[in-house]
Order: C-alpha cells, then structure tokens, then sequence
C-alpha cells in the first residue's frame, strides 16, 4: 500500500484545480524519467497525458481543467461501486495488519452473496423502461461489464434495501447519508 497523504477532511469542500496547478501536474507527467516514474507521477497528479483538448486555441476557450464538468457518471456509479462491493464481499485488498474477520460490514459472503444475486436479478421485471438497464444479477456480471446505470440503481436503491436486515442501524444511517449526499450531487449538477 502506499498512501502518503494526509487525511482528507470531507467536512471542506475540494478546491478546484487551477489552470496554473494542472500545467505544473501535467509537466511532471511529460518529464517523466522512466516507466516507474511515470506512474509515480500518474498516480500522485491523477493525470495520465495531455488532454486532446490542449491543441486547441487557448485564446477562445475556457482553460484547462476548468473546461471540464464533474464526471458523476464514473464518480458515484462506477468508482464507488468499485469500492463498496468488495468492502461489502470482503474481497477487497487491505494492509497486512488489517484483519479481514473484524470487517463486521462484510455481510455479502458465500451462499449470501449468490443469494443477493438472485433477489437482484428478480427485481428486473419491476423496474419501468426508463431506467434504462436494470441491474443484472452482480454475482453473475458484475465483473463484465456493469453499466454506469445498473451500478446506480444497484447501489442507491437495491443493494441497501437487501441488506438492511444485516446492517445494523448505525451503518444504516451512513449508507443513507452517502445515499442522499449522491442523490443532492446529482440533483444540483443537472
């Protein structure tokens, strides 16, 4: 694990990237020295290489990153279902004097997990057609191809809802919290 960075406090809010600090993060991606340098940098930047939009005349847009909109589709919906799935599986890496046992939020294991599955998979017929895609059974494709939409109606609305019985009321109140807080990010980026 290498985590070299000071807490995050989620109580104060991220300040934008500046056009001047996205320069400055993407010199360190070009004069990247070697591989392993260049996923230092990647990692440490959050940048991988010039955007497409760089060759275009700076003088009638608006600079880069501040071009950009927040990406909420891979932010609450794949990131996050990334996350939280292997927490909830307990199948996600951890540091070597982490023990896995104590993970007491770790409820989707075994026979439960192929079970959850199925309750989502019968969920289908409920959802209307304006969903889009409803989730498939996560047991069985979660890891080919999950869509940004399946993730969302998976996370926000089924995922919980199966659980709740295994959550006890104290995570139930933070699932409900990130519940809301995405559902307000959603809402005030549209």
């Amino acid at each position: 694990m290498d985590c070299n960075h000071p807490d995050f406090d989620f109580s104060i809010p991220p300040q934008p990237l500046s056009p001047a600090e996205y320069q400055m993060n993407l010199s360190a991606i070009i004069v990247s020295t070697d591989q392993a340098d260049y996923e230092q940098n990647r990692k440490q930047t959050g940048l991988s290489k010039p955007s497409i939009l760089s060759r275009l005349d700076q003088k009638i847009m608006m600079p880069i990153p501040q071009c950009f909109s927040i990406d909420l589709m891979h932010l609450l919906s794949l990131n996050l279902g990334e996350l939280l799935i292997p927490l909830w599986r307990g199948t996600s890496t951890c540091d070597t004097a982490d023990d896995k046992s104590t993970w007491d939020w770790a409820t989707l294991k075994g026979n439960v997990w192929v079970e959850h599955g199925k309750l989502v998979a019968a969920a289908t017929p409920y959802f209307p057609a304006l969903f889009h895609c409803p989730p498939r059974n996560p047991v069985k494709k979660i890891n080919s191809g999950y869509k940004a939409t399946e993730y969302y109606l998976y996370l926000f609305a089924l995922g919980p809802c199966y659980d709740f019985d295994r959550f006890s009321l104290y995570r139930r109140d933070r699932i409900q919290s990130v519940s809301d807080n995405a559902q307000a990010s959603v809402q005030g980026a549209s």
